[in-house]
C-alpha cells in the first residue's frame, strides 16, 4: 500500500522540531474505534472546518486532510476501499529530554464498516509509521 502523507509530515517535522513544545498525544474524540456513519461524517466536517485544513485525493480510494498547525494528518477512506467508512489521524509528537528531541506518531483511527479490513488498514499505518520515525530519528543524530 503507497501511502504519500508522510513526506509531507517530514517537511513538518523539521518546522515542529525547531519551534514545538513538548506535545501530548490529543485526546480520542470518540471513546471507541467503532463509530457510526453518521459519527464519521461529523468528524468528517470538523475536520474540513479546520482553518488551515487542506485535503486532497491521495489515490488507493483515501482523501488525505492535513493541518500544518497542528502537526496532523488525516486520512479518510472512499467507497471502494475495503475499509470504508474509515478515518485515521496521525499526529506528530515532539518530546524533549537531556538528549535533545525525540519525535513519534501518535495514530488512532474510527470505522464504521468491516472491523478487519479496518485493523489491516491499521497495520499498515504502523509499519509506514515506525519507517518514518526511524528516518526522523536518523536525521536527529548529531553528525
Amino acid at each position: 500500500m503507497k501511502h504519500r502523507a508522510f513526506p509531507l509530515v517530514l517537511l513538518l517535522a523539521t518546522t515542529a522540531i525547531a519551534l514545538a513544545q513538548p506535545s501530548q498525544p490529543p485526546p480520542k474524540r470518540f471513546p471507541t474505534e467503532k463509530i457510526t456513519a453518521e459519527q464519521l461524517e461529523t468528524y468528517k466536517s470538523e475536520i474540513q472546518a479546520i482553518p488551515d485544513i487542506e485535503c486532497r485525493e491521495i489515490g488507493a480510494h483515501q482523501r488525505q486532510c492535513t493541518s500544518n498547525a497542528q502537526f496532523t494528518i488525516w486520512i479518510f477512506t472512499l467507497p471502494g476501499h475495503p475499509a470504508h467508512p474509515a478515518v485515521t489521524q496521525a499526529v506528530m509528537l515532539v518530546q524533549r529530554d537531556a538528549q535533545g528531541a525525540r519525535v513519534g506518531i501518535n495514530r488512532s483511527g474510527y470505522y464504521a464498516g468491516n472491523s478487519a479490513a479496518f485493523d489491516t488498514w491499521m497495520k499498515d499505518f504502523r509499519v509506514v509509521d515506525q519507517k518514518q520515525v526511524a528516518q526522523w530519528e536518523s536525521t536527529l543524530q548529531p553528525k
